[in-house]
Order: C-alpha cells, then structure tokens, then sequence
C-alpha cells in the first residue's frame, strides 16, 4: 500500500496485510490521479534505479582515452565556450571567461576573437587561446597518451588545471581508477 507524506507530496511505501477499505470518498478526482501518477513514478525509479545508476557514468570496459580531452573532459555540445563558439555568442564567451577565471589563469583581457574553443582533438579547426596556453595537452602528447588518466602518475601531478578544478581531478582519478582496472 502506498501512503503520502504529510504535506501529500511524497510516497511512501508500507507493504502491510489487510482487507481493502473503501475509497476515501472526500479525495477528489484530480489529487487522486496526481498522488496515482507520483506513485507511478516513485515505482518506476525504485525498480529501474539499478539501471540508471549503471548508466550514469562508464564502467570499467567502457573506458575509451581517444573519446575524452587529453585532461578528462569530454567535449559534448553543452560545453558553454564550445556552444559559444560556434554560435559565435560573444557574452556566453565572456561569462566562460570570467567564471572560469581566465583572467587570472592566463594575465590577459578578454578578446572574442582569440578566446574560443573547438576541441582540442579537433585538428580542421584552428585552436584558440585555453587549448594554445593548456599545459596538459603536451605533457599528455609527450608521454604518448591520449589523456591524462594514462599517466600512472597523475595522482602527483602538479598541472595548474588541478588546482584550479579540484572537482574535476577527483573525476578523472576516478576515471584512472576505473581505466586500470579495466586493463586487468
């Protein structure tokens, strides 16, 4: 049986053995079929939950270093200075600047024409001033990796991207983690 938070939002699931009961006659119409329609849902999570977890980041045969960013990231088309570049939108360009603290990273201004992004993968495009001053790329090239979570001795690297994107480390840690132990 399912019974609803106090504020009638919530399921909570409480399987118990009893004798049905008569509809609650003063519940109308519309909250029964939205309070239906959560537990639907609820129900729907609960028992495909194992599955969505699975699909929520790669395994450890899913791994491929030629699809990432020599640092770990993977450009998709939602990446703000990507989007920003091809839409060539100037003040999407200029907040990726400024959230990302380039500025201060590299000791320049703002140019809209210097400050773009295609990939840094992408060799028919030309390359723009975050992969031109990236210092990852070519200690990944010089070790003859495709990215950085190839390197085993990328839990001691000193690259200033780490210490500007701690979150993104820990990720690509990870990402290593489950790249090595793949090869086994």
């Amino acid at each position: 049986m399912i019974y609803f938070d106090d504020a009638g939002v919530l399921p909570k699931f409480i399987f118990v053995h009893h004798k049905p009961q008569p509809m609650n006659t003063d519940l109308s119409r519309r909250l029964f079929i939205a309070r239906g329609s959560m537990a639907c849902a609820g129900c729907c999570l609960f028992m495909g939950s194992g599955r969505i977890l699975a699909a929520t980041g790669p395994g450890p045969t899913e791994l491929d270093p030629k699809e990432f960013t020599y640092c770990g990231y993977k450009c998709t088309p939602e990446c703000p200075l990507l989007k920003a570049t091809q839409e060539n939108d100037t003040e999407l360009k200029k907040k990726t600047f400024e959230e990302w603290g380039a500025a201060e990273r590299y000791g320049v201004g703002f140019d809209p024409d210097l400050y773009f992004c295609h990939g840094c993968k992408n060799e028919d495009e030309p390359k723009g001033f975050p992969v031109q001053h990236c210092t990852i790329i070519p200690c990944a090239q010089e070790k003859g990796f495709e990215c950085c979570f190839q390197c085993k001795e990328l839990a001691d690297c000193k690259q200033e991207l780490w210490k500007a994107f701690p979150k993104h480390r820990e990720i690509v840690l990870g990402m290593q983690q489950n790249y090595f132990s793949s090869l086994e």
